[in-house]
């Protein structure tokens, strides 16, 4: 498993690229060996239903080899302004088009988890996903960047606590 933390310690504003799926900011590509051909992962829509096109989504992103080594991407935080995706051989990840200002010191947490076979991997991924995200006690909430605009810009932010779904 490794852990890696994406940080913009001065923030940023300005980002909204207009579309939720056109990144408005970018991280570095982690690239993967050739032999990751095969792509598994959820769409952003009701029931989040699975797909083997490689689309930008919320995550997890599962990779795999014909011999099924795979590789599990995912943001341990934020993960309504994370995008992940595959292309050109590597894992991409950013945030979301949609997103206007991220506040100073913002940081943002990805699991790459490893593994032989789709079912054990996925599960060595979910224990690792909940207890790097139980040691977080800061999450992201989208809010919208005016009261009066329910479709605009947002703001990524940082609370002490997240309203849970009823």
């Amino acid at each position: 498993m490794e852990r890696i933390t994406r940080s913009l310690p001065g923030g940023a504003s300005g980002l909204a690229t207009g579309e939720f799926t056109r990144p408005s900011i970018e991280y570095p590509p982690i690239p993967l060996e050739p032999s990751f051909t095969h792509v598994l992962t959820f769409t952003m829509e009701p029931m989040a239903p699975p797909t083997r096109s490689a689309i930008r989504t919320n995550g997890p992103l599962i990779v795999f080899t014909d011999d099924l080594d795979v590789v599990v991407f995912s943001p341990v935080d934020h993960p309504f302004e994370t995008l992940v995706w595959l292309a050109d051989g590597a894992l991409h990840s950013g945030l979301e088009g949609e997103l206007d200002t991220v506040p100073p010191g913002f940081t943002h947490e990805f699991l790459v988890v490893r593994g032989r076979g789709i079912n054990a991997t996925m599960e060595r991924w979910g224990r690792r996903c909940a207890s790097a995200s139980a040691a977080r006690s800061p999450t992201a909430t989208r809010t919208p960047a005016s009261p009066a605009s329910a479709t605009g810009p947002t703001t990524a932010r940082s609370t002490t606590t997240r309203p849970r779904p009823a």
